[in-house]
């Protein structure tokens, strides 16, 4: 009896498991998402995004890891722009690229077997040169 009992919460973890992965999340409206698209797919171009995007996501939680609000993350972010633009700088060695901050149009996105809806949502978008990465 024990036995069928952990058979049947296996199927049916399994089974919630299975029904979470296809399911969308929408981003809640007091976020503010982060993106670096790459110059192109080329293995070398993702390489400098990854890069990037990982210096930067050091950088911006060091950054609002203490706000409280989305508003005084805003207030942080904003402030900090220029900064975010010398370390991308820095990390590329070229102007070659571009910041945005505000609403900012994100596509459907897939990452560890949840779906984010697209749309536009309050957040910081670097793109690399021509931006035609995904």
């Amino acid at each position: 009896m024990k036995k069928l009992l952990i058979i049947v919460a296996a199927v049916i973890s399994v089974g919630v498991l299975n029904k979470s992965k296809n399911e969308s999340v929408v981003i809640p409206s007091s976020s503010i998402r982060f993106r670096v698209v790459s110059n192109s797919n080329a293995p070398g171009d993702i390489k400098t995004k990854l890069n990037l995007k990982r210096k930067l996501e050091d950088y911006l939680y060091d950054k609002v890891v203490s706000a409280s609000t989305v508003s005084d993350a805003d207030k942080i972010v904003s402030g900090e722009l220029d900064n975010i633009n010398g370390l991308i700088k820095q990390n590329l060695m070229s102007d070659n690229f571009t910041v945005s901050y505000g609403m900012n149009y994100f596509p459907s996105k897939t990452y560890r077997g949840i779906t984010y809806k697209e749309g536009y949502y309050e957040s910081i978008v670097i793109s690399i040169g021509a931006a035609e990465g995904d």
